[in-house]
């Protein structure tokens, strides 16, 4: 008998029917994966940058904006080179009063080498935060680098022809490149002192494991944007 039956035609396009949902069914299951591996790259990418950094006080974008640490790096990750670290430390002691600012001394418990691939040239900048509300630039104030203890420790000297007249509550501020930070993740004490003593306050440097570095900077950038 010629030609098929209505059966068999309802057979075929069945089939044919199942085929094509076949296939756009794994076109977008295919397109969902994709979407799904793109974001967990994104997210994980992201989450490895570093927060850019500028020298401004806005809270969004400057990471030290919310801390008041004698010591402060850029990034806390054990073994990380070449680091910006931020100094600060208020005036607290009247001593300093009526004098000049002639040496910044910062000294690292068992953290040899930290500064040793430091120098003068590194500065990103050296400022004073003024109880009177101005800020003065003593930059080129700065007349030697001195790296001591086995890198450790780290001398700022100063000609003293900038800052002179201190006040109690002016806020100096140093920035600088080149750290090498611990191997180790711990917590180390750290110490700021002033005109060899006129001036001396003790902190802690927090140094983190890479995976609790990682964890943490999304939450760091969320502290930095509602800080803004």
């Amino acid at each position: 008998m010629l030609g098929g039956t209505d059966d068999d035609a309802t057979v075929e396009f069945e089939r044919a029917i199942s085929a094509v949902l076949g296939v756009t069914l794994m076109v977008a299951i295919v397109v969902l994966l994709a979407s799904v591996v793109a974001g967990f790259v994104l997210t994980y990418d992201d989450q490895l940058r570093e927060p850019e950094f500028d020298n401004a006080t806005d809270g969004s974008i400057n990471p030290w904006s919310n801390t008041d640490a004698l010591l402060a790096p850029r990034d806390p990750t054990a073994g990380a080179e070449n680091v910006r670290y931020r100094v600060r430390i208020e005036i607290k002691d009247a001593n300093m009063e009526g004098d000049s600012l002639n040496e910044l001394d910062v000294s690292v418990t068992t953290s040899d080498d930290m500064f040793s691939g430091t120098s003068a040239s590194d500065i990103e900048s050296f400022e004073v935060e003024k109880t009177d509300g101005t800020t003065l630039d003593i930059e080129s104030d700065v007349d030697g680098w001195v790296v001591s203890d086995g890198g450790s420790s780290l001398q700022i000297q100063l000609s003293g022809s900038e800052y002179t007249n201190p006040s109690t509550g002016d806020v100096i501020t140093v920035v600088f490149d080149g750290v090498a930070n611990p191997n180790d993740p711990d917590t180390y004490d750290v110490t700021v002192v002033l005109n060899e003593g006129e001036d001396e306050q003790s902190g802690e440097l927090e140094i983190l494991a890479r995976t609790e570095s990682i964890r943490a900077r999304p939450a760091e950038r969320a502290g930095l944007v509602a800080a803004h």
